[in-house]
């Protein structure tokens, strides 16, 4: 019988980071680990682990700096920076056998954990990944450039009433509600186009599973990935967005089963 999921806090790089556990009996079992995307917490992909409880895996589910009960990052963070933060995370949980599921964001630190540590990790699979330069991303951009534009003005108390109003009209919501501490770290995130970094994943079988309805990062950037990453295959969910594994969580699962070698499922 699987054992219950713990939660537990560590220090990372001067950090106080929180994490879900679910152990197994045998210390030595392969590894999946969970990456949430933006404004998310490890606790998200909790109705996933219970289709994956009994099948011996150790699984992990940080919140990573800024986001659940983690604390905010003393510095302005890059990926590059959540990459290494990971893999701290992933060297003091002594993880071996690793599988990562990243969603949205958390596929972005993935692409960039594995391109830079290969050899650690057996398999990927990105969520609704984000991560590579689109019409969106440049969307995206351009609203924040917007907001920053408009900032200003919200010192005088008459034009502070219709902030919000404003920026609904220039379609910045996404930087708006982002916590002052982490807006510049949101603007390091969005502004990397992992595009050239996809080869570098070598090859690491990958699963791309992705919500038919995704607007956030719509279905065109899944195909984007196929081609980008050789050894890769993409599924795709009816009836589901952004947050796939949430929407169709027994397909999900099943997906994941058939490509982590579990046939029992």
């Amino acid at each position: 019988m699987p054992q219950p999921e713990l939660t537990k806090k560590i220090i990372l790089k001067d950090l106080v980071i929180h994490f879900w556990h679910w152990p197994t009996y045998n210390e030595k079992s392969p590894c999946i680990l969970f990456l949430h995307g933006w404004r998310l917490s490890g606790e998200v992909f909790i109705p996933i682990v219970r289709y994956l409880q009994d099948k011996g895996y150790n699984i992990y589910s940080p919140d990573m700096p800024g986001f659940g009960r983690s604390e905010m990052p003393s510095e302005n963070y890059t990926l590059d920076d959540y990459a290494d933060l990971i893999l701290a995370f992933i060297k003091k949980m002594k993880m071996r056998e690793i599988i990562v599921i990243g969603h949205s964001f958390g596929g972005r630190v993935a692409i960039k954990l594995i391109s830079k540590n290969p050899r650690l990790f057996t398999k990927l699979v990105l969520a609704n990944s984000a991560g590579l330069r689109n019409d969106r991303a440049f969307f995206l951009r351009s609203k924040i450039f917007l907001a920053k534009v408009f900032k200003p003005l919200f010192r005088f108390a008459f034009v502070r009433m219709t902030r919000i109003r404003i920026y609904k009209m220039i379609g910045s919501e996404d930087y708006i509600t982002v916590p002052d501490e982490m807006k510049k770290v949101f603007v390091n995130v969005v502004n990397e186009d992992l595009t050239p970094v996809l080869t570098q994943l070598g090859k690491i079988p990958t699963l791309i599973i992705w919500g038919e309805d995704d607007k956030e990062t719509p279905l065109s950037m899944a195909f984007k990935f196929r081609r980008g990453i050789a050894n890769s295959e993409l599924v795709i969910l009816p009836e589901a967005g952004h947050l796939s594994f949430f929407d169709q969580p027994l397909f999900f699962a099943k997906a994941m089963n058939d490509f982590i070698g579990d046939s029992e499922f």
